[in-house]
């Protein structure tokens, strides 16, 4: 379920998860434009919060840490 969001750059899945790609010690939103090639190269965190904990750096493209807010807001607009 999740890597189907990540494919599809599911906007209703911002906010609920982020996955970190092991090769560059950086977790993303499910919206990144960046999105990986092939499952293994990942790993699912409930939060960003979680990802930070274990040592991973937030992408500098998609703002994983603001994902959920900036999907909420755009609804309003």
């Amino acid at each position: 379920m999740r890597w189907n969001a990540i494919q599809r750059c599911d906007v209703r899945a911002a906010g609920t998860f982020v996955y970190g790609r092991v090769a560059e010690g950086t977790y993303h939103s499910p919206i990144c434009r960046r999105r990986p090639r092939y499952r293994a190269e990942i790993m699912f965190f409930d939060t960003a919060e979680i990802a930070r904990e274990a040592g991973w750096t937030p992408c500098s493209e998609c703002h994983p840490d603001q994902a959920g807010w900036l999907v909420a807001a755009s609804r309003w607009m």
